[in-house]
């Protein structure tokens, strides 16, 4: 139909069983997972164990050039914000943690992250949508910013977890309250 061969849909379908987004069955075909609630927590957990560190690696490693960045992203957040723009809030979250993990300039986490952010953005695009988020995440980042600027790793870290450890709960609360509704 779409005039393409077996083996690049065979590779697509096997890289999406990779990241955990199908489970392909042998004689039947691939079938896409439905995340359950404590996969997505744990998920998420696993996501706020890697943005701590790259906070902590990019500490000192960041330049003012990038700290300038991260504060445009936080510009435009807070505009995207005003228009109730969920798209563009999405891409600007999730990039203003990629610039982070740039900043860190450490390949491995780098790797790790562009993966591992495959699956998360398909948790973390819901984020928009929950009352309140947008608004605590700009005050987060402003947070982060400013703690990436005094060059104190540890403190970069820990207002990076907080700041997701926060968005955890108000995802949880989120997730319970839709499951109530259905």
């Amino acid at each position: 139909m779409f005039n393409v061969s077996r083996t690049p849909v065979r590779e697509a379908l096997n890289h999406l069983e990779e990241e955990g987004f199908i489970q392909i069955i042998p004689g039947v075909g691939a079938k896409i997972i439905k995340l359950s609630l404590e996969d997505i927590l744990k998920i998420y957990d696993v996501l706020i164990i890697l943005e701590g560190a790259a906070s902590r690696f990019a500490c000192s490693q960041i330049s003012d050039n990038q700290i300038e960045k991260l504060r445009e992203h936080n510009f435009l957040l807070e505009r995207a914000i005003d228009e109730n723009n969920k798209e563009l809030i999405f891409e600007l979250n999730a990039h203003f943690h990629w610039l982070i993990t740039e900043a860190t300039k450490n390949p491995h986490l780098i790797t790790i992250r562009a993966n591992y952010r495959l699956l998360t953005n398909v948790i973390t695009r819901v984020f928009p949508s929950i009352p309140g988020q947008s608004t605590a995440t700009l005050m987060a980042h402003r947070k982060i910013v400013d703690s990436l600027k005094s060059n104190n790793p540890t403190l970069s870290e820990f207002v990076m977890r907080e700041h997701l450890e926060d968005a955890k709960k108000n995802l949880k609360e989120y997730l319970l309250h839709k499951e109530d509704e259905l």
